[in-house]
């Protein structure tokens, strides 16, 4: 094996770990792998006894013996067994692949670059990662190539995955592009939610009564926040008109001559509009009084008279906050997402609009020191959104200790919107996350639960630029980057 000439005179450097080593005859001399015997290599010894040998044994040319030639090959076999039991060198590129513990391990790894560059002059230490530094520079060239390949489709791909527990950055890339997050809109209006109103917040419906003459009273009205917001998590009015149908026995009243709603529409048909009450007020009126026939109660029209002034007789509380954000983010409802930013706007802004709810989501998010993303609703539809996927990692790992907004998330192969993503792999059930779907837009972000090393990863995935027909593949895609930072920590 060659070596290569460097350093002071007298000094050959290894090719493979750098370190010098004395030639023989000088001063300081060590043993090598490469030196020659005093008397030779060891192949060459052996060959020459092996001369003597078979000259001992047939003075004379005889090679037309077979065993003589037998015997003239045992140099050359024994020089073949001798080289294969030396052990060999490692290889270059494992060398490259683990580099020594002393070095940092990379932040960042930009593109075209074959070594990991720090997204600041001063990048945050390098957790104690269970395989050490060459594992996780690894790491970050297969997740870059990955991320190569969405560039060079032409998508707009941001990418940001960090420890959830120290807030190292394992790998990013265009993590401060303003993108139209889709669906992943919902995790602001959700958290959001939270903090201003609290899991066990419960919006309700108020019934009174007007004109009340022997069984029959001349108006009913139905004051509330919250109904109907529509499949699959209708309040149920059929559970709201029992606490009703249990005043109106009480006062023995079986006829009611006319129907005043003055809901508050929060879930808007056309998400650009304003609502339109009327249709959103004969929704709710169809469905009491299909409720109370049921009762054998007779419910007259529905009339828009607001100025009607009647006896609190019921009430019925709607779900907790906890449970009205499950469906939000699981099943990506969009219905429900917008009809809580705007219920957000009633209850704590001027009104039931967007610009009230989205402005108090907001603000919530600013009080947390994340960096509050452009809202134009709650559900995500609007192409008017625009956030980072440094932003979505930051109020993830924000909110990773809110119970709540966590278990609201899907989970892979079980549930929600991700039940057929990962199903019958190692991440199964480790990955709580929430997805996003739009056109041109693909988005998947949320928690990785790590099997072996205990550590709960964060990620925040969103793509634009996606052309029609191509969703399925930026979601393998995007599969693959959450696969290969498994697939590393499970070796």
């Amino acid at each position: 094996m060659g070596v290569a000439v460097g350093g002071k005179s007298g000094e050959l450097s290894h090719p493979h770990d750098g370190n010098p080593v004395q030639q023989p005859g000088h001063a300081g001399a060590v043993p090598c792998l490469h030196k020659k015997t005093q008397g030779g290599s060891l192949v060459a010894l052996v060959s020459r006894w092996a001369i003597r040998l078979r000259k001992f044994a047939c003075p004379r040319p005889c090679v037309h013996r077979p065993w003589v030639r037998l015997l003239q090959l045992f140099p050359l076999l024994l020089a073949v067994a001798c080289a294969s039991a030396s052990p060999p060198a490692p290889p270059l590129a494992v060398a490259a692949a683990f580099p020594p513990p002393s070095v940092s391990a990379p932040t960042l790894l930009s593109r075209g670059s074959t070594s990991p560059e720090a997204s600041s002059s001063e990048p945050p230490p390098a957790p104690n990662f269970p395989h050490g530094v060459g594992v996780r520079a690894r790491l970050v060239r297969s997740l870059a190539a990955l991320a190569d390949r969405a560039q060079d489709r032409g998508w707009t791909h941001g990418v940001m995955i960090l420890d959830g527990e120290t807030g190292v950055i394992l790998f990013a890339r265009d993590e401060d592009t303003l993108l139209i997050p889709a669906s992943n809109t919902k995790l602001f209006t959700t958290l959001g939610a939270l903090d201003l109103l609290g899991a066990e917040h419960r919006p309700e419906i108020r019934f009174e009564l007007a004109g009340i003459e022997g069984s029959r009273a001349a108006t009913l009205i139905v004051d509330g926040q919250l109904c109907p917001l529509g499949a699959p998590f209708d309040l149920g009015m059929e559970k709201a008109a029992s606490s009703l149908l249990k005043a109106l026995a009480e006062r023995k009243i079986t006829r009611i001559d006319r129907m005043v709603v003055r809901t508050p529409a929060l879930v808007a048909p056309d998400r650009y509009k304003e609502l339109d009450l009327t249709e959103h007020s004969e929704r709710t009126a169809a469905q009491l009084r299909k409720a109370l026939r049921k009762a054998r109660v007779t419910v007259g029209k529905l009339v828009k008279e607001s100025d009607v002034k009647g006896e609190p007789v019921a009430r019925y509380p709607g779900p907790t906050l906890a449970e009205w954000i499950t469906p939000i983010n699981q099943l990506s409802h969009n219905g429900l997402a917008d009809g809580l930013c705007r219920y957000l706007g009633l209850v704590k802004g001027k009104g039931a609009s967007y610009a009230e709810g989205t402005s108090l989501i907001r603000e919530a998010i600013e009080a947390r020191q994340i960096a509050p993303p452009t809202l134009a609703d709650g559900s995500g539809l609007s192409r008017q959104n625009r956030s980072s996927v440094r932003t979505i990692a930051a109020l993830l790992r924000d909110a990773r200790e809110v119970a709540p907004f966590v278990a609201s998330l899907s989970v892979a192969g079980e549930s929600g919107t991700l039940a057929g993503r990962f199903k019958n792999t190692p991440l199964q059930g480790r990955i709580r996350g929430k997805t996003g779907t739009l056109k041109e837009v693909i988005a998947t972000s949320g928690y990785l639960d790590h099997p072996n090393d205990g550590r709960r990863y964060i990620f925040a995935l969103v793509t634009n630029g996606v052309e029609d027909g191509k969703g399925a593949e930026v979601r393998q895609l995007h599969d693959a980057l959450l696969g290969v930072l498994g697939d590393y920590w499970m070796k």
